[in-house]
């Protein structure tokens, strides 16, 4: 591993492979200061920050004595929401929904009955994607960006001027103290009143994961600040990610030796990462050093997205191989709520079911005919694929869900389940032995011609290029072994792409 210590008051800007230490860069460098000094350690996520946390104070680390500085761990939400007055904390929800919005009593508008449902929630979502975007009410995001399915998306275009005016009246009233606050809401009134920060050196982790605004606002604060991340992993340009460029007064320092991946992994990331430099990620290539000697989780079996884990789960349950479950990140009924409810939706519509449908747009489809035309011109692989589900499974559906959800741990049992799944966003940060991929990752050649065919730094360039990313994250998870149907089509299709470029550089005459 390598025991690289910054200057904890000289900024630093760290680019750094999977499993390279930046964690232990960051806290080994928090360590140098003196003991009176108070220190800012900014997380990721919830998950991360009681990690760090636990590492900080433990007895055995050497790092919590008494002649350590104070070190405050937080998430960015978990930092503004500390600052809210109690008025603002009590119109905090965790998940704002239409329905919480028709019991504002304030905002007389928003309990209309004539409002429809599902335009408040698309302006919802609207709104929440102009305030990851530093937008204002008189700058909305172009819902042409919208990373809807084809159906929701044409719905959502058809409906524009209504969505787009309960959309600016959502962001107008952001401080009315009767309407309630979303994830992202909060945080956005609390950027805007540019708070200045008291400590005397700050520490980011995931920096690549950062949103614009809230990198500008850390850079307007005055004291030494470490940030530490990989390009690599950025997998949520989603939500606006951008991994912000070096500062000029920042020392750059790389890391590639991950003292954690055994050579197939290493092998796998450094692929992903070649076949990303001429799409403008220029990365060292990881270096191996073998993996630590410590108690891992045996097994995960990763997906690219919750429908595809849901898919599996099902044949499981439908061949009565029906193993414990156990889910990283969140458990089961939350993870494919949207899913099961389209499931539902198109049960009844297929059943002859014309309106009333949870999923508004399909109120706008005759019947399961049409609704087959439209998915066969659509983009939405969701639809395609739940409709395949509904056709396959038929009436027994139903039941297979309700058995899967019997079988399926809580969160806090997860690790004690026969069978362990995610999707590798919810695995980010963790680590397992063994990793088995799924069939339902894009293949890089697909990617590829997506990229060809997109303007260059568009959103859709970015969220394509992403998909490679991903593919990254889910290689770096394993510390010995991958496998899986999906690493097989990863290998047969790394071929064909390698195959082309040399083709395309044989034929190049410079």
């Amino acid at each position: 591993m390598q025991h690289i210590t910054g200057n904890w008051n000289q900024s630093s800007y760290v680019l750094a492979g999977a499993g390279t230490g930046k964690t232990s860069y960051l806290l080994n460098t928090a360590s140098s200061a003196p003991p009176n000094t108070s220190l800012l350690f900014l997380a990721f996520n919830r998950r991360v920050a009681q990690d760090i946390h636990r590492r900080w104070n433990s007895p055995t680390s050497g790092l919590g004595s008494s002649l350590m500085p104070h070190m405050e761990v937080k998430t960015i939400h978990g930092l503004a929401y500390q600052s809210l007055s109690l008025s603002q904390k009590s119109r905090v929800v965790p998940n704002w929904s239409p329905g919480l919005l028709e019991e504002v009593n304030g905002l007389k508008s928003w309990r209309k009955k004539n409002r429809d449902r599902a335009k408040k929630l698309q302006a919802i979502r609207w709104a929440e994607a102009a305030l990851r975007f530093g937008a204002s009410p008189h700058t909305l995001p172009d819902p042409n960006l919208w990373l809807v399915p084809s159906p929701a998306l044409d719905y959502l275009l058809a409906n524009r001027a209504a969505i787009e005016s309960l959309c600016q009246e959502l962001l107008l009233n952001l401080s009315h103290p009767n309407m309630p606050l979303c994830h992202d809401a909060y945080l956005y009134i609390w950027l805007k009143q540019q708070p200045k920060l008291t400590y005397d050196a700050l520490f980011v982790d995931e920096m690549q994961d950062l949103q614009p605004q809230i990198s500008l606002w850390l850079l307007n604060q005055t004291m030494p600040m470490h940030w530490v991340g990989d390009p690599a992993q950025h997998i949520y340009a989603w939500r606006f990610a951008q991994t912000p460029p070096p500062p000029p007064h920042f020392e750059l320092i790389h890391l590639d030796q991950s003292h954690r991946l055994s050579m197939q992994p290493t092998e796998l990331a450094n692929k992903v990462l070649l076949w990303l430099q001429p799409y403008g990620l220029y990365l060292d290539a990881i270096k191996p050093q073998g993996p630590p000697n410590k108690e891992l989780v045996p097994a995960i079996h990763l997906f690219r997205t919750n429908l595809g884990m849901l898919h599996r789960l099902l044949e499981l349950m439908d061949a009565r191989h029906c193993p414990s479950i156990g889910m990283e990140g969140q458990s089961g009924d939350k993870l494919w709520r949207q899913e099961i409810q389209l499931l539902k939706d198109l049960i009844a519509l297929r059943n002859g079911k014309k309106r009333g449908f949870k999923n508004a747009w399909l109120n706008e489809v005759t019947d399961w005919k049409a609704l087959e035309t439209l998915a066969k011109t659509s983009s939405d692989h969701t639809l395609a694929q739940c409709m395949r589900l509904v056709k396959g499974y038929g009436k027994a559906l139903p039941g297979l869900l309700q058995r899967l959800k019997k079988r399926t741990l809580p969160e806090a049992y997860r690790y004690k389940a026969d069978w362990l799944g995610a999707t590798v966003h919810s695995v980010k940060g963790l680590e397992y032995k063994k990793v088995s991929l799924a069939s339902d990752f894009p293949l890089l050649s697909d990617v590829q011609k997506t990229l060809h065919f997109s303007e260059e730094k568009s959103l859709q360039w970015q969220l394509a290029r992403e998909e490679a990313h991903i593919w990254y994250v889910a290689f770096t998870r394993a510390a010995a072994e991958v496998s899986g149907a999906g690493l097989r089509a990863f290998e047969k299709d790394w071929l064909g792409c390698l195959e082309t470029k040399l083709t395309a550089s044989s034929a190049d005459p410079t």
